[in-house]
């Protein structure tokens, strides 16, 4: 316990700002200093889902359990819903299965 106030009074508010030419992410993730620069910021699980979310994908960020979900359904019942019509579409000229050679 005592390393750790050690190590927070030795860290300097340039070292754990993130616009600080001086950062250091290490002390940043330990330090009682850090402030966080927005406060609601997207959380991405790695550069990859970043990099494609700023290019305009429709990419969730970690702790939207529930917008994935919601699109989970809306995909699931556009699935259906496709389904249907082929399986209505099949029956509607199934009467003509066969007769025709395209």
């Amino acid at each position: 316990m005592s390393g750790e106030s050690k190590d927070n009074s030795d860290t300097s508010e340039s070292e754990v700002s993130v616009c600080s030419s001086t950062f250091d992410p290490l002390k940043a993730l330990y330090s009682s200093k850090t402030k966080v620069p927005v406060e609601n910021a997207p959380m991405y699980e790695n550069i990859k889902q970043f990099e494609s979310a700023m290019s305009g994908f429709d990419v969730s960020s970690v702790g939207s359990k529930e917008l994935v979900k919601k699109r989970e359904q809306e995909r699931e019942a556009k699935l259906k819903a496709q389904k249907e019509v082929e399986e209505k579409n099949r029956q509607r000229f199934s009467h003509l299965q066969g007769r025709y050679i395209c």
